[in-house]
């Protein structure tokens, strides 16, 4: 299923986590090889030039650190072909170059938990998650690594039910959540708001049942799906997740260009970025939005 995962590495604190959760999916996922990545950010004016010091992470001790994880993963995944790579440029334009030219099928990034307000990642960890083709784990520091019990976003999407698939294969437990927002003080086809919720509710729910349910593998366990009205897809899933003391939310989503990624963002990252827990965006390698697809999947 995800035969090539490729990990990107920061040589610091983050890296603990992203190897045993690797460790921990490699076998559940059906992997067959895993790639370290490691970019060295390439600075514009040389350090010479400015009378700095070259830093002491660059050169024999990247590649030294790099074939040290490299042996330490061997050991622990006897059997998986596991590779290292040292770039030179910038962070993410490099790790996606790598993740398409090794094929990857899932993409580990780590991430910062380490302010007030909730985990934290950089410009590049944004990037990275907004164009990355292949399906992308984020990892807090400090995340745990169990494979219990996952809480997935439902929109009745192609991605959402990949997403789904994915969950029930690789977690012990799933909790299948739809969010809708309906206004209030408008008419639906002449029913009031509680009775256009009431409505939808059950239309969800049969067809869910009809729809969804039968393509999910056997014995799966899944949970009744939660309908929740929430202004925010992203704010249902944090809360559920919250709640139900999950640990992690799956979610499909839409690999942007550009130009759509830079204007929209997308609830896939508004998620990554908020949660303490790891956040699985599962993604068709083939399929990229542009502005107007990401309109009308917002």
């Amino acid at each position: 299923m995800f035969r090539t995962i490729l990990i990107g590495v920061a040589l610091d604190a983050r890296d603990t986590f992203l190897l045993d959760t690797c460790v921990s999916i490699a076998q559940p996922l059906g992997a067959r090889r895993v790639v370290l990545a490691h970019v060295r950010r390439h600075d514009r004016f040389p350090h010479h030039l400015v009378g700095e010091p070259e830093p002491v992470s660059e050169g024999s001790e990247v590649h030294l650190a790099l074939d040290a994880m490299a042996a330490g993963l061997r050991r622990r995944l006897l059997g998986l072909e596991i590779l290292d790579i040292h770039a030179v440029g910038r962070p993410a334009e490099e790790i996606l170059k790598v993740a398409e030219v090794e094929r990857a099928d899932l993409l580990l990034l780590g991430r910062f938990a380490s302010l007030p307000h909730g985990p934290e990642t950089g410009e590049d960890g944004r990037d990275i998650l907004r164009h990355a083709a292949c399906t992308t784990l984020v990892v807090p520091e400090g995340a745990p690594t169990a494979l219990g019990h996952a809480v997935v976003g439902v929109d009745f999407s192609h991605c959402a039910l990949e997403a789904l698939v994915t969950a029930s294969r690789l977690f012990t437990r799933v909790t299948p959540v739809y969010g809708y927002h309906l206004e209030v003080g408008v008419s639906y086809g002449g029913h009031g708001h509680q009775d256009a919720c009431a409505h939808l509710e059950a239309t969800v729910r049969k067809h869910y049942a009809e729809q969804i349910l039968p393509q999910l593998p056997e014995g799966a366990q899944v949970n009744e799906l939660q309908v929740i009205e929430s202004e925010r897809a992203s704010d249902t899933l944090l809360q559920v997740a919250a709640t139900e003391k999950a640990d992690a939310i799956v979610m499909g989503g839409h690999g942007q260009t550009r130009l759509a990624a830079i204007l929209l963002g997308g609830t896939a990252e508004r998620i990554a970025l908020r949660s303490p827990r790891p956040v699985l965006v599962v993604r068709d390698k083939e399929e990229r939005l542009g502005l107007l697809g990401a309109l009308l999947h917002r």
